[in-house]
């Protein structure tokens, strides 16, 4: 039996008792009162109540259009509030394995737009070619301009080359088209991608893992949300309530010297297990973001939104970049430490020193990007020192005060990792 069909026998069974119970005191439904309907429903609880609910609204409301009875007993009667579900963000191993999954072109677009842009898989299939504005670096979904980043970038340039290298003469506007729409008009098909069902992270769980995480990142921000996502004035509330409800402190026992949420003082042992976001985050820690094009499994930053980044630190308040751009201000310092880092000297807890070396103008793109990095994060001072002898060498040193001594951990451990991995 179909969940839809099995949902109809289940309100008819639950009108078909109640009047069942009426039928020994009244002979007509118009001698059903509204004390008779709140009645019947005091005797039930939980989803049986609100079936009853909905079913007798549902009798009565064709009753009343019908002209069977004069008025609707049910009006007004308040049903039991039925509370939302408290969204866990996914694991690492959850997305991980929804990347290794994604293991055709076609796929890794539905998984970027999906992960990064939260769209909605009818969105993605509706996208035509006009939607994409790749030299203004910005792509509308559902009517929703959104900027374009380096990683859909690249990846709907792979889609792209694939198209028109294997339909060069196809007619379709839609971005998205298979051998059979191809010689069409239409989107394709909802059954067209199959990688990711039955997985954890499917592409609706990854939809609501991406606006989850902002609203974790943002402190629940409704009014954020909504501008960000285009969603409704309703979803944004409730994903805001729901990073809200994981955000808070788990309350603990206060006797034998354990902290309680009364204490005065927070300890991160008895905050939620779930909860990774536990505030605003700097821009350089926003978490990587990457999706091979050759269909290898990405490990490490290449994970994408990486529940465990190589760089995790809350700075509450600290960072004024928007989010949309915080992804490739981490490219940025990236592809730095990659290809410019060839030393880190730890100076102090609060002190690095970075030796760089790289072609002219190393010194001008360095202090650009400490300036742009200083706007929104004040509490870093750079001082870059160019060397004497070529242009191509400088000594950049970092200094945050003690307050800010994990977000520099941070940075240092994800420079070391960064410039391993490209030397590896």
């Amino acid at each position: 039996m179909s969940p839809i069909r099995r949902c109809l026998c289940g309100v008819r069974h639950a009108a078909s008792l109640a009047v069942t119970a009426w039928s020994a005191r009244y002979a007509h439904l118009r001698e059903v009162a509204r004390e008779d309907v709140v009645a019947y429903l005091d005797t039930l609880h939980g989803e049986a109540r609100r079936t009853a609910l909905c079913a007798l609204r549902s009798l009565f409301g064709w009753a009343r259009r019908t002209g069977t009875i004069f008025r609707n007993p049910t009006v007004r009667v308040q049903g039991p509030r039925r509370e939302h579900a408290i969204w866990q963000p996914l694991t690492s191993v959850e997305i991980n394995a929804a990347i290794a999954a994604a293991n055709t072109v076609q796929a890794r677009v539905f998984v970027v737009l999906t992960a990064i842009h939260a769209a909605r898989p009818i969105q993605i299939r509706a996208m035509q070619l006009v939607d994409l504005d790749l030299a203004g670096r910005s792509l509308t979904i559902g009517g929703n301009t959104r900027p374009l980043d380096d990683l859909t970038y690249r990846v709907l340039l792979e889609w792209l080359e694939h198209r028109r290298r294997t339909w060069p003469r196809t007619a379709n506007p839609h971005l998205l088209i298979n051998q059979i729409t191809a010689l069409r008009l239409g989107p394709v098909g909802h059954t067209w991608i199959l990688n990711l069902r039955r997985l954890p992270a499917t592409l609706e769980r990854l939809r609501i893992d991406r606006q989850l995480e902002e609203a974790l990142a943002t402190g629940g921000d409704p009014l954020h949300l909504a501008k960000v996502f285009a969603i409704s004035e309703r979803a944004a509330v409730r994903y805001a309530a729901n990073a809200q409800a994981l955000l808070q402190p788990e309350p603990g026992p206060s006797r034998h010297g354990t902290p309680h949420a009364g204490d005065g003082y927070r300890n991160d042992r008895w905050l939620r297990p779930t909860r990774r976001h536990p505030g605003p985050k700097a821009c350089i820690q926003y978490p990587g973001t990457g999706l091979p094009s050759s269909g290898q499994r990405p490990t490490g930053v290449l994970a994408i939104r990486s529940k465990e980044p190589v760089m995790s630190f809350d700075v509450p308040g600290a960072c004024t970049l928007p989010t949309a751009e915080q992804p490739l201000r981490l490219a940025e310092f990236d592809n730095l430490f990659a290809t410019a880092v060839r030393r880190v000297d730890q100076v102090s807890t609060t002190h690095a020193r970075l030796h760089l070396t790289g072609p002219a103008g190393l010194t001008d793109r360095v202090r650009d990007l400490a300036a742009r990095e200083t706007e929104c994060c004040s509490f870093f001072t750079f001082t870059i020192t160019p060397q004497e002898a070529t242009d191509g060498e400088a000594v950049l040193d970092i200094e945050v005060p003690a307050a800010h001594a994990d977000v520099f951990a941070s940075l240092t451990q994800r420079a070391n990792a960064v410039r391993a991995e490209a030397m590896s």
